[in-house]
């Protein structure tokens, strides 16, 4: 079978994507190497799944692009995700700017996400290894240990590195390269960070709000911080302060930097 459209990746954009392509008629197939859907989002926000902030505008985004990355931004904003989940069912609420299925669950968002996939018939394969990806001027053909599948439009959307555990692991990074496209170095972000003190196991699950300053001895580099509810972990520090500036202090480090978190 040719299909129209198969969508490596089965988590919250693949199975989007899936969606929006199968509502314009197309013949559709997702792809997934998990045994099953959406893994990663059970794990959002502490299991309540935050889908949109409300308090959107450019100065919330970092990028080294030269491109006009927001006008995508723009052309679905969070009023659209929130009108997109009201049409598959799901009420939300909001929190501080932060929007949350009405009933804190993550599963919630999952479930409605599947039932339509189902309603528009798209197929879905779990468990797949991919082991090759191809382009023969008419069709894509993906090889896979047990099978083989081709499609006219192809959709890499395997995640970052950012969680193997739930399939994002990085493998969508080498079938892109091998189709032209330039991967810019992957850094974490969202995470904690881990500290070289040896308290931190005598302090772990303390939250306290509080304000982080980053600073380094080389006076060439400008500190800089965040507040909010710092949380003190076995390995270090975690929260959203510590969300919002590890990114950075990763750039530190990767430049031979070793910077004090006060």
């Amino acid at each position: 079978m040719i299909y129209d459209v198969i969508i490596v990746g089965g988590g919250a954009s693949g199975m989007t994507a899936a969606i929006f392509a199968a509502k314009l008629g197309a013949k559709v197939c997702i792809l997934e190497h998990k045994d099953r859907l959406g893994q990663k989002i059970l794990a959002t926000g502490n299991g309540k799944c935050n889908l949109t902030n409300m308090n959107i505008d450019r100065s919330c985004y970092n990028s080294s692009s030269k491109t006009d990355f927001y006008s995508v931004i723009e052309g679905f904003m969070p009023s659209d995700i929130r009108d997109f989940f009201m049409s598959l069912g799901l009420n939300t609420r909001e929190k501080n700017g932060y929007v949350y299925p009405y009933s804190e669950q993550a599963s919630a968002v999952l479930d409605v996400l599947r039932y339509e996939l189902e309603k528009l018939k798209v197929t879905v394969v779990t468990s797949v290894h991919i082991t090759l990806v191809k382009h023969n001027q008419t069709y894509f053909k993906i090889s896979c240990k047990d099978n083989e599948y081709s499609c006219k439009s192809l959709i890499l959307a395997g995640g970052s590195k950012s969680a193997p555990k739930t399939g994002s692991d990085g493998s969508c990074y080498e079938f892109a390269k091998k189709f032209g496209h330039k991967i810019s170095a992957v850094i974490p972000a969202l995470t904690g960070i881990i500290c070289s003190e040896k308290y931190f196991k005598e302090l772990q699950g303390v939250r306290t709000d509080a304000a982080l300053t980053v600073s380094l001895r080389d006076d060439s580099v400008e500190s800089f911080g965040e507040r909010g509810e710092l949380q003190l972990a076995e390995y270090g520090i975690s929260g959203i302060p510590v969300f919002q500036l590890c990114s950075r202090i990763k750039k530190l480090i990767d430049k031979g930097f070793r910077p004090t978190i006060s």
